[in-house]
C-alpha cells in the first residue's frame, strides 16, 4: 500500500481505500474465490491508473496479467477487446482442454464477424474454458480499461464471465466512465455488472485541498504558497488529469509558487488540458459544444436563455445540450450556470 503521507509525483494520494480494496480481491483470487472489480468515476479521476496498480499487484503477487484498453471508436471491431486479451494464448493453445476451448473461442478470432446464433454461445463457451484453464496453471488477472466503449461481443463474453467467476482464481478488473450521458447500452452494462453478486465497485473521488496541495509541492519543490496552492485546487477542482497538466505546465516554466504567481496561474491554459478538453467536446453533438462556448464566453452571467440564444438554438435544444454537459460533469447550477473546473471553462474559452 502506498503510505499516506509519501509526496512523490507518481504517488497514488488519497487512494488508501482503493488500493486497499485492490489488494483484497487479489488476495482472494489468489486464493480460489474469484472476483468482479469495477473502478468507476468521472473522467481523469485516476482510474486508468488504479488498474495499473492492480496489474502491479496481481503481477506481484504471481498471477497471470492479461489486458486490453477498448476505444471509442473501435466499438465496431467484433472481439477487439477479447481479441486483445486472449491472442497469444489462442495462438500458443496446446493439448486437451485448453485446445478444444480455443478451437470453440478461436471462432471469435478467425470469423470476427458476428457468429451465427447457434454459434454464439459456443464462442462464449470456450472463451470461458480458455479462461479457466489459464487460470487453472497460475491466477489469472483480466484488466479492461475503458470498458465502456467495449465491442458488443466483447461486452456480452464479460457479462458471461462475470456470473461464473465464483470458483475460479479470476480477478476481472475493469474501469467504467460514470453512466451520465452514456448510450442505453453503456448503462445496461453497467448496471448489469454492479448488480452481479460480489462485485466490487470502488469510486475513486477528486482529490480533497490537502491533496491537491500534497500534489502540487511535489511537482513544483520549494514551498507554495497558502493562495497558490488555493488557486491551482479552485482551476482543476481537484481533477488529477486537469492538476498534473497544470504543474506540467507550471514546472515547464519555472513556476515556485508564490502570490505573485497566481494572478499568471489564473491565466494559463496548458495545451495538454485544452487538447483533453477539446477532443472530448469533439466527440458530442453540435449543439453541445455551441452551449458549451456560450456558457463560456458569458461567464458569471450564463444562463440557458442566454445561452440558448449566443448558441443560436431554440430553448429546449440548448437545454438538452446542457443536460448532457451536466450528465458529463462539466456545467453545474440552476439558474446560474457554470463550469465545474473553470481551466475547462478557460481551455473552452480560448478556443472560440
Amino acid at each position: 500500500m502506498v503510505p499516506a503521507e509519501e509526496p512523490a509525483a507518481g504517488a497514488l494520494l488519497e487512494r488508501a481505500a482503493e488500493a486497499a480494496a485492490i489488494t483484497a480481491a487479489i488476495d482472494a483470487a489468489v486464493a480460489g474465490s474469484g472476483s468482479l472489480l469495477l473502478v468507476e468515476g468521472a473522467a481523469g479521476v485516476g482510474k486508468t491508473r488504479l488498474l495499473a496498480l492492480a496489474c502491479e499487484r496481481a503481477a506481484a503477487a504471481g498471477m497471470t496479467v492479461l489486458t486490453a484498453r477498448a476505444a471509442e471508436y473501435e466499438d465496431g471491431y467484433a472481439w477487439g477487446v477479447v481479441t486483445q486479451l486472449f491472442d497469444s494464448e489462442l495462438r500458443s493453445s496446446s493439448g486437451g482442454t485448453r485446445e478444444d476451448a480455443a478451437t470453440l473461442a478461436a471462432r471469435a478470432l478467425i470469423q470476427p464477424e458476428r457468429p451465427r446464433d447457434e454459434d454464439a454461445y459456443g464462442v462464449l463457451h470456450g472463451l470461458y474454458w480458455l479462461t479457466a484453464d489459464i487460470a487453472q496453471r497460475a491466477p489469472l488477472l483480466l484488466a479492461i480499461d475503458d470498458l465502456q466503449w467495449a465491442d458488443p461481443p466483447s461486452q456480452r463474453f464479460l457479462a458471461h464471465l462475470a456470473r461464473r467467476l465464483g470458483d475460479l482464481r479470476v480477478l476481472l478488473a475493469v474501469t467504467v466512465r460514470e453512466p451520465r450521458s452514456a448510450t442505453v447500452q453503456d448503462k445496461a452494462l453497467t448496471a448489469a455488472l454492479a448488480a452481479e453478486p460480489g462485485v466490487l465497485t470502488v469510486r475513486p473521488a477528486a482529490l480533497s485541498a490537502a491533496g491537491s496541495a500534497r500534489l502540487v509541492a511535489a511537482e513544483l519543490g520549494g514551498d507554495p504558497s497558502a493562495a497558490f496552492l488555493d488557486a491551482c485546487h479552485e482551476l482543476t477542482g481537484g481533477n488529477p488529469l486537469l492538476l498534473r497538466g497544470l504543474l506540467t505546465a507550471l514546472a515547464a516554466e519555472g513556476i515556485s509558487g508564490t502570490d505573485a504567481d497566481v494572478p499568471h496561474l489564473r491565466r494559463l491554459t496548458p495545451d495538454s488540458v485544452s487538447r483533453h478538453v477539446l477532443l472530448r467536446l469533439g466527440r458530442m453533438p453540435a449543439a453541445v459544444l455551441a452551449a458549451a462556448a456560450a456558457i463560456a464566453v458569458l461567464g458569471t452571467a450564463a444562463t440557458t436563455a442566454r445561452a440558448a440564444r449566443l448558441a443560436e438554438l431554440d430553448d429546449a435544444a440548448c437545454a438538452e445540450a446542457i443536460g448532457v454537459l451536466m450528465a458529463e460533469h462539466l456545467v453545474e447550477g440552476d439558474r446560474q450556470l457554470r463550469f465545474v473546473y473553470p481551466l475547462v471553462r478557460s481551455a473552452i474559452y480560448e478556443d472560440h
